[in-house]
Order: C-alpha cells, then sequence, then structure tokens
C-alpha cells in the first residue's frame, strides 16, 4: 500500500485553508518554536500531511494491504494502549489508534542550541506550551540550516532526528513507522513516555515535563515486563537500563565538570582549550566504558559521533535531571501510580525554582 504523503488524498482546494487552520492551532499550541512566516507554515504543513495521512489501526489490521510483519506490530501497539490506560491511568483516549508510514526515518529534527560557556540551552516560547528548549523542523536539511544560522552566532548547536512527538491532546496523535518496528520494550516505553505528556505537562518547565514522562515510561515498562512472563525479556532489560543509568551518570559528570570550568575566572582562551580536553576525555571515558564494562556494546556510537558540545549534552540533562527526585516521589507513594500522579500536579502550583529544589532534596 502506497501511504506516502505525496499521494494523500487531502489535495483539494481547501488544502490552503486547512493549513491556515492547522497552523493557527499549531502555533497557539507552541509544539517547536517561532521565528518566522515561514517557519510557521512548514510546521502547519508538515502536521497538516500527518494529521491527513492517517488510517485507522483497526482497519490495517483487518485487511492485508500492509505487510504480516506491520500488522503484527499495530496488534501490539493495541494491546499497549489497553495496558496503559487500565494499568497505568494514562490518558488514552483515541491517541494511537491510527496509523501513518511517513516513508522517512524521522518525524522531525530537533536542533538544539547553547552558549559556548554555558550549559544552559536557549529557549523558545509558545503561549501555552511555555518555554522549550528545542526547535523542531519537520525537513532534516531546514533543521540543518537553522543551525547553522545559530552557529554562525557563536552557539554550540546540536540536530537530532525524533521519532514521535506530543500534541499534548490537542491532536489525536497517530502510530508512525518511526517507531513502529521498535522492540517490545522499546516500543512500549516510548508509548507510556509519550502518552504521560497528556496527564501531567507544566508550562515552560521542560525538565520537570521530560523527567515526568520518563519515570511514568521506567515505572510503566518495569511493570508491564513483568505481566509478560518472559525472564529473558525482563533481563535484556534490565541490562540496558542499567546501561543507560552508567551512560546517563558518564553524561551528567562532564556536564558538572563543564559548568564548573564556565564559571572559572580564567579567560575565553582557556576556558575554549579546557572544554576541547573534556570533549576528548568523554570520548576516551566512553570508549573505556563501552570495552570494559559493556563488552563491546556499541549501542551508543551514534551519539558519540556528535560534537559532544554543550547543546548536545544539554538533551541528556533536560530528560533526566529531576528523574532520581521524581523516583523518590514514587517510592513515597510506595508506587501507588494514582497518589503519585496527584502529588505531580500540585507540584505546578510552585515556582520552577521551587519544585526543582524539591524534587532534588528527596532524590534517591
Amino acid at each position: 500500500m502506497d501511504m506516502s504523503l505525496k499521494n494523500t488524498p487531502f489535495v483539494s482546494i481547501s488544502q490552503r485553508s486547512a493549513t491556515r487552520l492547522i497552523a493557527s492551532l499549531v502555533l497557539s499550541l507552541g509544539l517547536f518554536g517561532c521565528e518566522s512566516s515561514r517557519y510557521y507554515y512548514q510546521v502547519a504543513e508538515g502536521h497538516l500531511k500527518i494529521m491527513a495521512a492517517r488510517e485507522p489501526i483497526r482497519d490495517l489490521i483487518d485487511n492485508d494491504r500492509l505487510p504480516a510483519k506491520e500488522r503484527e506490530q499495530l496488534k501490539r501497539v493495541m494491546v499497549l494502549r489497553s495496558y496503559a490506560e487500565t494499568e497505568l491511568q494514562l490518558p488514552v483516549g483515541d491517541h494511537y489508534s491510527e496509523y501513518v508510514d511517513l516513508k522517512r526515518s524521522h518525524v522531525v529534527w530537533n536542533v538544539v542550541a547553547a552558549p559556548e560557556f554555558s550549559m544552559t540551552p536557549q529557549k523558545w516560547c509558545f503561549p501555552i506550551a511555555g518555554c522549550v528548549n528545542y526547535k523542531g523542523y519537520f525537513s532534516e536539511a531546514d533543521a540543518k540550516d537553522y543551525a547553522a544560522q545559530l552557529k554562525s552566532n557563536n552557539l554550540d548547536t546540536y540536530v537530532g532526528g525524533v521519532a514521535a512527538y506530543s500534541t499534548l491532546g490537542w491532536f489525536d496523535d497517530p502510530v508512525l513507522n518511526t517507531f513502529l518496528f521498535r522492540g517490545d520494550a522499546s516500543l512500549a516505553g516510548l508509548l507510556f513516555h509519550e502518552l504521560s505528556h497528556k496527564l501531567v505537562y507544566i508550562k515552560g518547565d521542560s525538565v520537570f515535563n521530560e523527567s515526568f514522562a520518563t519515570i511514568v515510561e521506567i515505572e510503566g515498562l518495569m511493570r508491564w515486563l513483568k505481566t509478560q512472563s518472559k525472564d529473558e525479556l525482563l533481563a535484556k532489560h534490565l541490562t540496558r537500563k542499567k546501561r543507560h543509568q552508567q551512560f546517563i551518570d558518564l553524561i551528567l559528570q562532564h556536564r558538572k565538570h563543564r559548568v564548573s570550568l564556565y564559571k572559572s575566572d580564567i579567560n575565553d582562551v582557556q576556558k575554549r582549550l579546557k572544554k576541547q580536553k573534556f570533549i576528548t576525555a568523554l570520548r576516551e571515558e566512553y570508549q573505556q566504558l563501552k570495552e570494559h564494562t559493556w563488552h563491546g556494546y556499541s549501542g551508543y556510537d551514534k551519539w558519540f559521533e556528535g560534537p559532544l558540545n554543550n547543546a548536545q549534552l544539554s538533551t541528556i540533562a533536560t530528560y533526566n535531571a529531576l528523574v532520581a527526585g521524581l523516583q523518590g516521589l514514587l517510592e513515597q507513594n510506595n508506587h501507588d501510580l494514582s497518589a503519585f500522579y496527584q502529588q505531580c500536579k500540585e507540584l505546578i502550583e510552585l515556582d520552577k525554582k521551587a519544585r526543582h529544589a524539591y524534587l532534588k532534596s528527596i532524590a534517591i
């Protein structure tokens, strides 16, 4: 079946007005960032094409237009949706009940930027979503062009492909080919992560929002794996989890080194030289971790092919900085998800600084 966006049936004289409608909604939502009308249009057009190409998963499962493997993966999605709703108390609704094959590897490419001597990423702000630490493009070339503009202003930049994004409940997010063919655990984790954004989202606090989604992903995945009666699958997940934590610890440790460097009184030339030494040291420590602890596991090689600059390291901090604190809050509630979710919602009343300080004080 040809589900390419070029051949979408959504081609009529109403497409331009529909694009404008989506533009106003997407821009109000603040999915990504805003700089110019050209940027607005590519967001609207990109999202519109995805929405127009959706097909109900149940219809696809019931016929043979898709390969058997693809239909099996879609069946897994339906099972995971049910589990997320009934066991994890996540607001599933009609999310992930439809499918789109984008015919590409990523749905968007996010641009992250940070000053040369700061670990604080640049923010882009929106009326509803608040401020976020990235700006997304539906075209990889456009993302790279924008990153080049930022780099010309002496900013560290990083462009990363994204498999999925959440519209925070404004639209029914579809399943995409960009993540459909992941392994069972990875697919489950992604769905739990994205659905959690619809449950708790604090405007202007990317670190909290992503850390919350990460802890729900971790907790939900562990619960789901235990229901599968597959000891080997659980063992593999625990190995991956331990390895990932070691990766995070390595990155956050080097982030601290750079924070200290940038606060020091040495001149910019010396800072630049030391920063480069830190980057070299990070690559070397990764190789040691890979060879001596992970026995050659190379799953993070592609990430380490990046510049390892401030922007790239900040992406790890955004998703993990408050995970330990939220884990502590989950433990305080004896892993009762209802109570945990309620307390997380109450944290909205605190200002950002107080919220982060509280979670760091109960980190485990």
